[in-house]
């Protein structure tokens, strides 16, 4: 496996943007908060779902257009009611995109769950945020055939979360919504489709107060066709999910019960993790990835045409935390990986593959601000 490591000052990194078409990796934002939590290809360009605090406005959302070569070419703020929360962005199936995320309207303290629909152009075509019992958080989205949009994320019960399934149409009118039943508390991360049906993924918390990562399957009228965790002793999640070719499904998250124990710290890590199954929740193959030196995990996944696998996440490296950028044979063996220091912590959020290689968008943070990360590598992990 090829390992290798970017430790260039911030300011070279920009002007290395500016001199190639692939790759790069570049920071953008100002002196508060900003996120950026999903990424699609938009012609010659890059659309980022940007996730922005400023203690004038509050919570609001914007679409940043990026280059080829990672030059800021334009901002767009979207202009919602209230306190906007984005979490994930889908491309549509005739240009822009669905982004989803969560909503608190002026004259509530509850949040509402939120989908809108951008063109390619970055204007606002649409919005949608149900006024649904308790509050609401959708997590992501997938597009089916017909242009609609399914999407995950958590409702609040009286005692516990519930995972959240929702369809929308293509021009923003609610099909069906519909809740995970069951007596635990669980939480909707990630949301992949086939012609038939969507598959979630995300975490279930057990009566012993630990984590599982959870798997169900819808129909694409919203019924319940099966529901299955999987974990050990500790905590795992499902962080993102994704169909392959061959109509299968592979889940990426972080599992703090299948790696090794330090004996010196006493430590168990968490770790990468990798879990394939069929759309009937067979399990075809499991695989965590990790060390006795730090905690990783995965936050994001896309397959490639050919089937490989683009997964992005977290690692730790002294005392900061880097963004992490693998691929991977169809299988989970690794290929590459390729770790990215670009501030204190560093947090990709969102992936897509590209013809020839992948671009990552989340977030940077240093003692002075948190900034929209956008990276850009080649298929050989430059």
């Amino acid at each position: 496996m090829h390992k290798c490591h970017l430790l260039a000052p911030l300011l070279y990194l920009f002007s290395l943007a500016l001199q190639a078409q692939a790759p790069f990796a570049v920071l953008s934002g100002g002196p508060y908060a900003e996120d950026g939590v999903g990424v699609i290809r938009t012609g010659s360009s890059f659309q980022v779902a940007t996730r922005t605090f400023d203690p004038a406005f509050g919570h609001r959302a914007e679409i940043r257009t990026v280059s080829n070569s990672g030059a800021l070419l334009s901002v767009t703020p979207l202009s919602l009611p209230g306190q906007v929360f984005i979490q994930a962005m889908e491309p549509t199936l005739s240009g822009g995109a669905f982004i989803v995320g969560a909503l608190i309207p002026a004259d509530s303290v509850e949040q509402d769950a939120l989908i809108l629909k951008v063109d390619g152009n970055n204007a606002l075509l649409w919005s949608l945020a149900p006024n649904l019992p308790a509050g609401q958080v959708l997590m992501d989205a997938t597009v089916l055939a017909d242009g609609s949009v399914v999407a995950t994320g958590t409702t609040t019960g009286p005692d516990k979360h519930d995972a959240l399934v929702m369809r929308v149409s293509s021009n923003g009118q609610l099909m069906w919504t519909t809740a995970l039943p069951g007596a635990l508390d669980e939480e909707g991360h990630g949301i992949a489709s086939d012609a038939t049906g969507v598959m979630i993924t995300g975490r279930q918390m057990n009566f012993g107060g630990t984590s599982d990562c959870l798997f169900a399957r819808f129909d694409l009228n919203g019924s319940l066709q099966w529901a299955s965790s999987w974990g050990g002793s500790r905590d795992d999640v499902g962080r993102a999910i994704a169909r392959t070719a061959s109509g299968d499904f592979v889940m990426a998250g972080r599992s703090n019960s299948f790696g090794p124990y330090d004996h010196t710290s006493g430590t168990y890590y968490d770790q990468r993790y990798l879990i394939a199954l069929t759309a009937n929740g067979d399990t075809l193959w499991t695989r965590s990835v990790g060390d006795t030196i730090r905690d990783q995990g995965f936050n994001t996944i896309a397959i490639a045409s050919n089937g490989e696998l683009y997964l992005a996440g977290e690692h730790p490296t002294d005392g900061n935390v880097d963004a992490l950028v693998t691929k991977t044979t169809s299988n989970g063996t690794p290929i590459w990986e390729h770790v990215y220091d670009l501030d204190d912590w560093d947090e990709p959020l969102d992936i897509r593959t590209l013809t020839d290689g992948a671009v990552v968008c989340g977030w940077s943070f240093s003692p002075l601000s948190r900034q929209v990360m956008v990276l850009r590598t080649d298929t050989q992990g430059n």
